[in-house]
């Protein structure tokens, strides 16, 4: 009963937040710049990530006040990614989807904490972009280790660990090149909706364990995992090519001296 416990513990604590976001104007008022800069789509309503960055304010001026380093909480983060990857791997879907979810926040904390004590850099910007791929590779490989029975399951958590992986990189690839800022989409499944979809599967999925008796209640738990992996897959890969193709015509069309300046 602990995966259904630590998915009850979760679901509880996203209720109550999204009730006092709801109820408190300061909340509904809250516009972070950083949502706002990377611009949402219909995989993710907005309103979830402004709740989330709102409720994360109070967290990150507690480690301000224990000077806790910004760095600090972009490593802490692997911990958990790790934690949450043995948990998944091991069928502890619940316990994996918090380990999960807080390795996810450690990424808005991370910002927000910077932003407090000014130590913002570019060196800190590398760390976490650095911290963020192992995070998510651990964690979508420990999904691929649970399936490493089935060839088809294996398959799936494969390709939506590829996806993943191109999304980031047809993002970084679109920030490089000064001729295609502004030309190329910012596309979808992108990390916060990755998060969403991961934890909120994998809280269902634990739920499902627990709940469900008899000898269906391990297949059936992996449905709502199955869900997003297929998710995360497609829309990203799609979302990647897409995004591929347009750096790619932004790219012929600009003049020779503007796409040198970009290698």
């Amino acid at each position: 009963m602990m995966d259904l416990a630590a998915s009850a513990g979760l679901g509880c604590a996203a209720l109550a937040g999204a009730l006092a976001w709801i109820a408190l104007p300061q909340g509904r008022g809250h516009r972070p710049a950083r949502v706002e800069q990377a611009g949402f789509s219909v995989l993710l309503a907005p309103q979830v990530q402004y709740a989330a960055y709102w409720l994360a304010g109070p967290v990150a001026r507690l480690l301000v006040r224990a000077h806790v380093s910004a760095n600090a909480v972009t490593l802490a983060a692997i911990p958990l990614a790790a934690g949450a990857a043995a948990a998944f791997a091991l069928h502890h879907w619940g316990i994996g989807a918090v380990l999960c979810g807080m390795s996810y926040a450690c990424d808005a904390l991370d910002g927000l904490v910077a932003r407090s004590t000014r130590s913002a850099s570019d060196a800190g910007e590398v760390l976490d972009a650095v911290c963020d791929r192992i995070c998510e590779a651990l964690m979508l490989g420990g999904v691929a280790i649970a399936w490493r029975s089935s060839v088809p399951l294996l398959a799936l958590a494969l390709f939506a660990a590829l996806g993943a992986q191109q999304v980031t990189l047809a993002s970084a690839k679109a920030e490089v090149f000064p001729a295609a800022r502004g030309r190329v989409p910012r596309g979808m499944m992108r990390r916060a909706e990755r998060a969403a979809y991961l934890v909120g599967a994998a809280a269902v999925a634990g739920a499902v364990q627990d709940l469900m008796p008899g000898d269906h209640a391990a297949m059936a738990a992996q449905v709502p995992v199955m869900l997003a992996m297929g998710l995360i897959g497609v829309i990203g890969n799609a979302s990647a090519l897409h995004r591929f193709a347009s750096l790619a015509r932004a790219l012929r069309s600009a003049p020779e001296e503007v796409r040198l300046a970009g290698r």
